[in-house]
């Protein structure tokens, strides 16, 4: 847990928060973070330019309630490291440009985000948050206890999911758990029968195969004692295979590389994670380098 010092949380000013504190708060304290942003962005108010150079205390009010209620927040759920910094900001603005400019200033190690227990974030925010983020975001379901017992990371054996195996394994140390579970959803290529074997016979093929390619790559990841339990499992969807091992194991973290290979060499894709982002209902990792995405931040930043 040593990469992630300095952690932004979001905060709406409603009942989620009590969650999302919790939760911030055992990352915090696993982490030992230096340092922890609170923001509360409040939504534009339609405020003409010249009303709010003639009276510009209108908004100090707001900034100060908001102020007091996430103080309030922070000082009943959140239980972190006492070696820890919190600050606290107001802003006024859209959600997504003021996270990631905070982001980018700050040197955000993770980004924590809540979500809603019902259907899908309007305009799918976590899912661009996730894409556009300079460095990881983890995305925590409204009402989530702060536990974690179980930790799920989908690999497709890229880079990617190497990174987000080793930030799995930082988990895990800071769990005080024995395992990882290391899941890989393989497939039967539509053109089998061109072999003359049937379904089940290439699927025990192609089993075999995903289970070679797993080991190799465990093997050449520095975890230290940290176990790995894998699974395999055969499933024309990731996503659809990653959720029923969720369910079935009763997961209570998944840890996801934010990009992966091609679909003709792997199934799990960012387009895999965005999905998982957008309908599970366990916190979620999508785990980037720091510094990802900075000239595409600036660009978005410049234009607003």
């Amino acid at each position: 847990m040593y990469r992630y010092k300095r952690l932004l949380v979001s905060l709406n000013m409603d009942e989620g928060d009590k969650s999302l504190t919790r939760y911030a708060g055992m990352i915090a304290h696993m982490s030992k973070a230096a340092k922890v942003y609170f923001l509360h962005v409040a939504e534009n108010l339609d405020i003409p330019d010249k009303i709010r150079k003639e009276y510009p205390d209108m908004l100090r009010p707001l900034d100060e309630f908001s102020v007091n209620g996430m103080d309030e927040a922070v000082k009943k759920f959140f239980n972190g490291s006492n070696q820890t910094e919190i600050s606290y900001d107001v802003v006024e603005g859209a959600i997504l440009p003021e996270i990631l400019d905070m982001a980018v200033k700050k040197e955000i190690d993770l980004i924590i985000v809540g979500k809603k227990k019902r259907g899908i974030t309007p305009g799918g925010f976590d899912k661009k948050l996730a894409r556009k983020a300079p460095c990881s975001v983890l995305i925590v379901p409204e009402g989530v206890q702060p536990k974690i017992r179980k930790i799920l990371t989908p690999v497709d054996f890229s880079e990617n999911s190497a990174d987000a195996l080793d930030v799995a394994a930082a988990f895990v140390r800071g769990s005080g758990l024995p395992e990882i579970f290391s899941l890989n959803v393989y497939q039967v290529p539509i053109g089998y029968y061109k072999t003359g074997k049937s379904y089940d016979e290439f699927a025990k093929i192609m089993e075999k195969n995903a289970r070679e390619n797993m080991n190799e790559f465990i093997q050449n990841i520095e975890l230290g004692d940290v176990a790995v339990q894998p699974i395999l499992i055969l499933d024309k969807k990731a996503s659809r295979g990653i959720e029923s091992v969720v369910k079935k194991e009763d997961i209570d973290l998944l840890v996801m590389g934010a990009r992966g290979r091609s679909a003709a060499a792997a199934v799990l894709l960012g387009s895999v994670t965005e999905q998982l982002i957008m309908l599970c209902n366990v916190p979620l990792i999508a785990v980037k380098k720091k510094g990802a995405n900075m000239n595409v931040i600036k660009a978005l930043l410049a234009k607003g």
